[in-house]
């Protein structure tokens, strides 16, 4: 088993390869049973099957996978059996660590953590625990793009207000994290269901949550001694 720069080289074998490349200054250890280089709309690009792939920082794996030398964007697939995982560890320069699962697939960013992730998705961190049918991360007109239809069939109401009131509020530069279907976040002190939800990725006290039309929004907080409630509904709007 050898290492070699896949970007200069086209291999496929049945064995489990071992193959670093670099992705802006990092190195990124890849194993994976097949890969395949070729261009894709004019993009250098890597496919492979079941693989794990390890940086200093993530720990990548999925059924199938794709890497675009240009964006340093990782895609994963995944299956309910095998689903797809991101990890990021601890570092000197950032004390973040989280998992993330998705049974359907996972595509991140490595130079600035934008995700998106889709089915039956596990968002794990020190402090909270999430189920959702998609999780997004990434800059505000991003999120508020994919949301806009959503946005756009809100009845007129209080709901609709707030959810306008809340996204008139970001700046411009915020990186916004989206949950949407059958969401459930749960903390240490809090524990609330919704059809979406959308934070501030710089303040998840600073949020907005919505019902679906099937069921409403629930949320569970846990009081202290004084009878005050310690969650994040005091800050977050829902």
């Amino acid at each position: 088993m050898r290492h070699c720069k896949v970007f200069l080289v086209w291999v496929v074998v049945t064995a489990a390869l071992a193959i670093s490349f670099t992705a802006s200054a990092r190195e990124v250890l890849l194993d994976t049973e097949a890969l395949r280089v070729e261009s894709i709309d004019g993009e250098q690009t890597m496919l492979f099957s079941t693989f794990t792939a390890t940086s200093e920082e993530y720990t990548l794996s999925g059924v199938t996978g794709k890497f675009t030398r240009s964006t340093n964007a990782m895609e994963s697939t995944g299956t309910s059996q095998q689903p797809a995982t991101v990890a990021k560890a601890r570092t000197a320069e950032d004390e973040q660590e989280f998992f993330v699962s998705a049974t359907e697939s996972i595509h991140i960013y490595l130079d600035d953590e934008r995700l998106l992730a889709r089915g039956s998705v596990t968002y794990q961190s020190d402090d909270t625990h999430s189920t959702s049918d998609l999780l997004m991360i990434d800059e505000r007109d991003e999120v508020l793009g994919l949301m806009r239809d959503s946005i756009d069939a809100m009845p007129e109401g209080e709901p609709r207000r707030m959810v306008l009131q809340f996204i008139e509020a970001l700046e411009p530069e915020a990186r916004l994290v989206l949950l949407r279907g059958n969401v459930r976040v749960e903390r240490d002190d809090s524990d609330i269901q919704a059809a979406w939800m959308l934070f501030d990725e710089s303040d998840a006290d600073h949020f907005i949550s919505v019902a679906d039309s099937q069921r409403p929004l629930q949320l569970r907080v846990l009081l202290d001694e004084d009878g005050d409630a310690q969650s994040s509904d005091e800050s977050g709007e829902n």
